[in-house]
């Protein structure tokens, strides 16, 4: 609802933000597009898409329109700076040079991507062509684990073996994707930077676990032997919410209680 965007938009120094998000193309009329793409534009913010995520959406739109979901788009007017693209598995080359001339910005998936058989992302393409790509996990049905390290070590081992290239996507490339390519989708100065003058967001690893010593490469450790059970510290806005096993914010025990009651009653349910 509008009044929601206008009461939570940039709240938290910029960290909330709200956007409009159209979920699939499966979803949507050609109207619903348009109309939500000007009450985007009228409000200043994005638009979040899950675009081309898997073969039976090409199979799909060319059904229906003779061409794919990027080029639809853009048909349409959605296709822009202010659109955030999630997944992009099945484009074609010319769809590839779209995103890329819109300005839009591509969320990479390759964890939900691989346990839904939805295909491989042309990452290192996209990068190539000056496409803006971050890393996500998706939702938790597609996703169990939600752990961003053992994304960017999918991120950059399957565009390896995808394109036949053991250098694609190096371990610096994607720990950027993961934190900085990520941050600057959303405008907000200095986010996922560890810079002077930059909000005081971080995370610590245990570098004595058995898998991340001895230590010869910070970054190919930290993509390629790092999981998230070997984060020991986790800093918000100079806020400390994790330290060594305890949530300090003391919200982790109720919600936890809350969500096993929630798969009971989801047991239980008919």
């Amino acid at each position: 609802q509008v009044v929601d965007l206008e009461q939570y938009h940039n709240t938290a120094d910029g960290r909330v933000q709200v956007w409009f998000g159209l979920r699939t193309i499966f979803n949507n009329t050609d109207e619903l597009c348009v109309r939500t793409k000007e009450l985007a534009d009228k409000y200043g913010v994005g638009i979040h898409m899950h675009v081309a995520e898997a073969k039976e959406e090409k199979e799909y739109t060319y059904a229906r329109w003779g061409e794919g979901t990027v080029k639809h788009l853009e048909r349409l007017g959605v296709l822009d700076k202010n659109l955030l693209a999630v997944h992009t598995v099945w484009l074609t080359d010319e769809e590839l040079e779209l995103v890329a001339a819109s300005g839009a910005a591509v969320v990479h998936n390759p964890v939900s991507n691989l346990k839904l058989a939805s295909g491989f992302a042309r990452v290192r393409d996209m990068v190539q062509a000056g496409v803006p790509v971050s890393l996500g996990t998706d939702g938790a049905c597609s996703n169990n684990s939600l752990d961003m390290f053992e994304t960017m070590k999918l991120a950059a081992i399957l565009a390896k073996g995808y394109s036949g290239d053991a250098t694609a996507l190096p371990a610096m490339q994607a720990l950027k994707m993961a934190t900085a390519e990520g941050a600057r989708i959303f405008r907000t100065p200095g986010l996922g930077t560890l810079v002077p003058g930059a909000p005081a967001d971080m995370i610590a690893l245990n570098l004595d676990e058995p898998n991340l010593c001895p230590m010869f490469n910070e970054t190919s450790h930290a993509v390629y032997a790092s999981s998230g059970k070997d984060c020991v510290f986790t800093m918000v806005e100079g806020r400390i919410l994790y330290d060594h096993g305890i949530y300090t914010d003391g919200l982790y025990a109720d919600t936890a209680a809350e969500m096993r009651d929630l798969v009971k009653w989801v047991k239980n349910s008919d």
